[in-house]
Order: C-alpha cells, then sequence, then structure tokens
C-alpha cells in the first residue's frame, strides 16, 4: 500500500507577523489602513521576511505502509485498498453529506471509527516525527498529535475539498 504524505507548515511567527486592523465606524478611515490590491503583496514581503530553517512544505511517498485495520462500529472492518464488500460497509455506517459546491459524499464520524492494526499508530509516529524535522517545528511546540476527523467517501470524479478539523 502507497501513501503519499503531505504537510504545510504555518508558523506562530506568521501569525504575529499580520498586524490586526481595528474596526472603525468612519468607513473611509478603515479604508485608508491597507489599500485592498496591496494586502497580499504586503503580507507575502512580510512572510518572505521570517527567517526559519525548516521548509514550508513537503510530500513523501511512503512505501509499504501497513493496513491500519479500521473497523466501524456496528458495521464491521474495512479493508485497504477498498472494494466492493469495504464500500457497501461504509455506505450503510455513513450519512450523505455535501459541501456548498454540491460535491457529494458518504461521511462515518471519526467516534465510530477504531483502528486496529498497532503497527500503524508506529507508522503515525514516524510520520510526525519526520513532519516535525522537516518542516523545522521549534522544539517548544509541545503536544504535537495526528487527528483522524472522519473517513469520507465521495462520488467518482468529486474532488476531496480541505478539511475543517
Amino acid at each position: 500500500m502507497d501513501f503519499r504524505l503531505t504537510a504545510a507548515r504555518f508558523p506562530a511567527m506568521a501569525a504575529a507577523a499580520v498586524a490586526s486592523v481595528d474596526i472603525y465606524e468612519d468607513e473611509e478611515e478603515q479604508e485608508d489602513i491597507v489599500p485592498e490590491g496591496e494586502i497580499q503583496e504586503r503580507l507575502g514581503i512580510t512572510l518572505n521576511d521570517i527567517d526559519h530553517a525548516g521548509l514550508f512544505a513537503f510530500h513523501k511517498k511512503l512505501d509499504n505502509v501497513p493496513n491500519p485495520g479500521i473497523s466501524i462500529e456496528g458495521a464491521g472492518a474495512v479493508s485497504f485498498p477498498l472494494g466492493a464488500a469495504d464500500l457497501a460497509i461504509i455506505t450503510a455506517a455513513s450519512t450523505p453529506v455535501s459541501d456548498v459546491n454540491g460535491v457529494y459524499g458518504r461521511e462515518v464520524p471519526a467516534e465510530k471509527l477504531r483502528i486496529g492494526n498497532p503497527s500503524w499508530e508506529r507508522t503515525l509516529s514516524d510520520i510526525l516525527d519526520n513532519v516535525v524535522e522537516q518542516l523545522g517545528v521549534d522544539a517548544c511546540v509541545k503536544g504535537l498529535d495526528t487527528v483522524g476527523p472522519s473517513l469520507i467517501l465521495y462520488q467518482p470524479g468529486n474532488l476531496v475539498q480541505p478539511c475543517s478539523a
């Protein structure tokens, strides 16, 4: 089983570099702070001035990743790659979802998912260690962990939307 790992880092420093804008009752005064057309350019200049040794983003193909051993509460086990029986289990245990773009799929909430393969936890730990190293996450950052918000099965041809979790 092959997975592609993609990660991005938005440093806390960047958040500090973005100046807050006060809300003014007088709209003309608010418009004078930063002209709308310059916001992206100024933010880009500010972020480019941040001195950081790690990468902003990276990806890596992972070979021989163990099957996580997913089981769905009240429905059964699911294997990868997904077969017809796995799709039937997910469909039976899920509810329909759609986003603002009309992308349709089926979702199994995280509280119904269980990971049964202990090797998967070690794999996730190794991936997290690699992410921390490659992105240059400061040693003062504590409590980094992986989170699986839900299992979403999209209809053929639909694009995966960014997760809000």
